[in-house]
Formats: C-alpha cells, sequence, structure tokens
C-alpha cells in the first residue's frame, strides 16, 4: 500500500513538472521581445516643423503652404533638414522631437555603408562598438512602410529606436 501511495505521489509529480516545463516553454516562445522599440505606439504630428538650437524651440513656417497632417495626396513627400524636427508622440504621452533618424542595433557586426546603400536610408553615425548605426529615413510620411521593409529583410537587427530629442530635459 505505501509503494502504491509513493507511486501516485511519484506520477503526480512528475505530472506537474511536465506541465510547467510545458507552459515555460510556450512562455518563452510567445514572449520575443518586439524588434522595433514602442512600435506602433508612436503617434506623427505632421502639422508643423521646429528648428531646436541651444535649447530653444523654434517654429518653422512651412515654405510649400500646405496642411501636413491633413493631405491627401498618396505621394507626398516630408524630408527634414538637418536641424529640423517634428514633434511625435510616445505611450507615455510625452512629445519629442524626431528628425527622421533611427538608431539600429543589429546581433552581428554589419557594413553600415552597404546596408544603407540597399536599404536606401542615410548613414548618419557608426557606432561599431556598440554595433549600432544612426541611420535617417529620406520621406517621413513613408516611415512606418520602411520600418515594416527594414524588420522583414534585415534577420541581422535586434532593435530599431527612434532617436528623439527630450526637450523637457535641459543642462543645469
Amino acid at each position: 500500500m505505501e509503494t502504491s501511495s509513493k507511486n501516485q505521489t511519484l506520477k503526480l509529480f512528475i505530472a506537474i513538472f511536465l506541465v510547467s516545463f510545458a507552459l515555460n516553454a510556450s512562455t518563452q516562445v510567445n514572449s520575443k521581445k518586439p524588434i522595433i522599440k514602442d512600435g506602433g505606439q508612436i503617434t506623427f504630428l505632421y502639422s508643423t516643423i521646429y528648428s531646436y538650437k541651444n535649447n530653444l524651440l523654434t517654429e518653422i513656417s512651412n515654405s510649400e503652404g500646405i496642411d501636413l497632417a491633413r493631405s491627401n495626396n498618396n505621394n507626398r513627400t516630408l524630408k527634414l533638414a538637418p536641424g529640423e524636427f517634428i514633434k511625435v508622440k510616445g505611450i507615455d504621452g510625452r512629445e519629442k522631437l524626431f528628425n527622421g533618424s533611427i538608431i539600429i542595433k543589429f546581433k552581428e557586426p554589419e557594413d553600415l555603408q552597404s546596408f544603407s546603400l540597399i536599404n536606401e536610408i542615410v548613414l548618419i553615425k557608426n557606432l561599431p562598438n556598440i554595433n549600432r548605426g544612426v541611420f535617417k529615413v529620406d520621406n517621413i510620411f513613408n516611415f512606418n512602410k520602411k520600418l515594416n521593409q527594414l524588420k522583414i529583410d534585415n534577420p541581422n537587427i535586434e532593435l530599431i529606436e527612434l532617436n528623439t530629442v527630450e526637450t523637457s530635459i535641459r543642462p543645469k
């Protein structure tokens, strides 16, 4: 009788172990980190272009005279010159400045010049010691399309982050 009780306990222990192992394995498979940090949680505020120098934010007049936020033209283009920004709002609700550049972290070292040419983005800064590069997307209106293309076409990408400026943080 005692052996039967030990067998039952052993079987119960093994069953619990196997179930917990299966659940843990399933959780690990489904908890893959997204490739785009805060992806899909960013709202682009296209209505105004800004200049930001010496902690001073200045609105730049729209030389084309179009409402960037409401343009229905599918072929619309928004190229930001150096020093120009639009505002973006993240998941935390805070507005930040964005100049169209992204920081890409690679799993393995990458030839960033070739990478930028193949993916039609501009290499701004090479950070080889940390397997990262800063790139600029040419047309802000095609930004999400470009990010999706980068995700699909490049298995060596570990993470993509928007390169933003937090205007509420000021030097002392």
